[in-house]
């Protein structure tokens, strides 16, 4: 048989601690023609011995099927993983065929004497390919020169041949090269490093251990250069550049989430530098230094995630999903959300929302405001909501802001510090009885000079009468808020020293319904005095629900404006009797200061404004000037039928109205009421028999300058049938044809 044109060698085989059979496939004469080598992870390579350490089984058919399995080990566990074995051939190299004289000239045996010739040819082939050479195109000696102690060998200058070379000048070159910090391809640019290796002694390798000592700050990547490739950078060490971050793994830190890091943390911010914390989990006691750690790892105290700023920057906001504030209402987010307010006033620092979160509560959040009748630091916050809503899952408000300070201690000053919500939606959806906002509470005080805000707002989801409760709390704007159908919105006070007020509405939107109204203003105190003062509402716009005003025998309700505002029913009016406003005062009660100046009210199927005094109340100062009334379709469920009614009130002034299209029997109404002046007002059109009807113990009071268009035959301008010994009617224009 012939032999085939093969490489003499099997494997390298890769260890697993399982495998212990390896064949090879090449022609032998006997087992002890194959050599066995096994190599170990640390490139260790050892030749074993025959029926000592491994068996061999050849193939019956050599030159049908050449080869045979090589068994190891024979005792011991198998080849592990990271080692290997590998089969040469290993024929010796002589010649055993003698051929006599006269002899038989077998061709068995002359083939056989071929093919031991070739193997050991193929033998040499195998072994030379694992020799240096030259390439064929290149001209060179690849003998070597006589050995010489402490040289090592290199190419001559001429590229010919090898030398002896001195090993200082060498290492000398390369030690230059490595701290070079001026050119970007020596020092680090030209320093390979795996860190899964391990270097055998005596090589570059370990030659090179200086570089990777980690507990001497002179060696490492204090000898190894760095030069940005930017134009004009400065060059410097590889330790000086890694020194511009100090990681809070720098001081033994793990990050697994399963060491407990305490103390490195406590280690690196102790450096007094800027700590980085990596990805990771960190198990920590305290909370990180804001003022110096930050990273995208994820610390926890207890389980509980606390805050690590995201960014280097110096932290102006806390970021509420840091503390693992959910973004969607599949989880409770009351105890993150709770978490981040503390935290946040705790530094002083604004808390920003998920970004078009909905965050479900199953409890009420508390917002802290003031400083604690007992002492304590300033609390206030400002809220910024990202677009985000919060959903009560439970009967209650959803976020209440409670102050500290006593309505008794109201004059140290404690009652200071502001709250603010921006971009953010409170929804009732969730749950029957859900509301958003209680602001304040009772026996408690807040006001700031600064003031506090809710912007860009929405309310909804809910029919609440208050949806949003404002109680014992001053100085607040609110601008561009929103609530939507059924979220009323109850502002008062209603113990002995409260004071509600200084609230500013700035376009604002309110919608009621049947049963509940827009806006309760409330002073009602079983004793002392309740104060609600300096409402000013402006360019706002009010729909359907009836907004209600109550002074009780302990109540103050005064200041109160609204101007260029639109006040409009646009529900179906049939057999439905629905006021835009009402206010009623108790006996000792106080109403002053109510002005309604340049609005729009249409639609409304009653008495569009109600003002109903009695008798030891104090009432002043109560103006209806500029407005336009148009369209309401007082029914006969309101009595009396007119547009505005004054019962038992002194001084209010009407001027300057414009009505028109309205089906009251009287546009207004004044009855038992004192020291009233009705001027200027016009009415362009309708069908009511008078302009202004005055009744009762109606006393000391002016109409004059008014002018009526009453086509529907209109009796007079004014009807009155009080019982009044001075008053005053004149120059009133009444108008039936045109």
């Amino acid at each position: 048989m012939t032999v085939a044109a093969t490489t003499r060698r099997a494997g390298p085989f890769a260890g697993n601690g399982v495998t212990t059979s390896f064949p090879f496939a090449f022609k032998v004469f006997s087992k002890s023609d194959v050599q066995v080598v096994r190599t170990d992870t640390s490139g260790n390579a050892a030749t074993l011995v025959l029926n000592s350490d491994y068996s061999c089984a050849l193939n019956p058919d050599q030159d049908a099927s050449p080869g045979g399995t090589v068994t190891y080990p024979l005792s011991g566990p198998p080849l592990p993983t990271g080692w290997t074995i590998a089969m040469i051939g290993s024929l010796p190299y002589d010649q055993t065929t003698d051929i006599t004289n006269a002899g038989r000239f077998l061709p068995q045996t002359i083939e056989n004497t071929f093919d031991r010739i070739v193997i050991q040819v193929q033998q040499l082939a195998e072994i030379a390919s694992r020799t240096l050479q030259a390439a064929v195109g290149n001209v060179v000696s690849l003998i070597f020169p006589a050995p010489s102690s402490g040289k090592f060998l290199r190419w001559r200058t001429d590229l010919l041949g090898l030398e002896n070379a001195d090993a200082g000048t060498t290492s000398m070159v390369l030690q230059g090269l490595l701290l070079d910090s001026a050119d970007n391809t020596h020092g680090a640019g030209m320093v390979g490093y795996n860190p899964a290796l391990v270097y055998p002694a005596n090589t570059m390798g370990t030659a090179l251990v200086g570089f990777g000592v980690t507990n001497d700050a002179t060696k490492g990547a204090a000898l190894v250069g760095y030069k940005p490739p930017f134009t004009a950078s400065v060059g410097r060490t590889l330790q000086s550049r890694a020194a511009d971050q100090t990681s809070v793994k720098d001081f033994g830190a793990k990050g697994d989430g399963i060491a407990d890091d305490e103390a490195a943390k406590n280690l690196a911010e102790a450096s007094g530098n800027t700590i980085y914390f990596p990805d990771g989990i960190y198990h920590l006691a305290t909370v990180p230094n804001l003022a110096i750690s930050w990273g995208s790892g994820k610390c926890y105290i207890g389980g509980l995630r606390v805050y690590l700023r995201p960014t280097p920057e110096p932290a102006s906001t806390i970021f509420a999903d840091i503390m693992d504030v959910p973004v969607s209402s599949a989880t409770d987010g009351a105890p993150a959300l709770q978490r981040a307010v503390d935290y946040a006033q705790l530094m002083g620092r604004t808390l920003t929302l998920p970004r078009f979160a909905t965050i479900r509560l199953n409890s009420q959040v508390v917002i802290k405001q003031g400083i604690p009748f007992n002492g304590g630091p300033l609390y206030e916050l400002k809220v910024f909501g990202n677009h985000a809503a919060i959903q009560a899952n439970f009967a209650g408000h959803a976020i209440t802001v409670q102050p500290q300070c006593l309505t008794t201690d109201k004059n140290t000053g404690r009652g200071q510090g502001i709250v603010e919500f921006h971009d953010m939606t409170f929804s009732g959806s969730y749950a029957a009885g859900a509301k958003g906002i209680k602001w304040g509470r009772d026996g408690y005080f807040g006001y700031d000079l600064r003031h506090s805000r809710i912007t860009n707002c929405t309310f909804s989801g809910a029919a609440q009468g208050d949806f949003v409760d404002i109680r014992g709390f001053g100085n607040i704007i609110f601008e561009n808020v929103s609530s939507e159908v059924g979220c009323g919105w109850a502002v008062g006070s209603y113990q002995n020293g409260d004071f509600t007020g200084d609230l500013v509405f700035e376009a604002c939107q309110w919608q009621g319904t049947a049963s509940i109204g827009t806006i309760t203003m409330s002073a009602l105190a079983a004793s002392g005095l309740a104060e609600l003062r300096g409402l000013k509402f402006h360019q706002c716009n009010i729909y359907d629900g009836v907004m209600a005003a109550t002074a009780g025998a302990n109540g103050a309700i005064g200041d109160v404006w609204f101007t260029d505002c639109g006040l409009s029913f646009e529900g179906t009016p049939a057999g439905v009797e629905r006021k835009c406003a009402t206010y009623s005062v108790a006996a000792t009660g106080k109403l002053y200061n109510i002005v309604y100046r340049g609005n729009y009210f249409a639609g409304w199927p009653g008495t569009v404004l109600s003002f109903q005094g009695n008798v030891g109340s104090t009432m002043f100062g109560i103006v209806i000037d500029g407005n336009t009334f148009g369209f309401n379709p007082v029914n006969a469920l309101s009595s009396p039928s007119t547009v505005v009614l004054f019962n038992g009130f002194n001084s209010p002034v009407v001027s300057g109205n414009q009505f028109h299209g309205n089906s009251a029997t009287a546009l207004l109404y004044f009855l038992n009421s004192r020291g009233f002046t009705v001027n200027g007002n016009r009415n362009r059109d309708g069908n009511q028999t008078y302009m202004v009807t005055i009744g009762g113990t109606s006393e000391n009071y002016v109409t004059t300058n008014n002018a009526a268009y009453l086509p529907g035959g209109g009796a007079a301008v004014v009807n009155d049938f009080s019982s009044a010994s001075v008053k005053v009617n004149t120059n009133n224009l009444l108008i039936t044809t045109q």
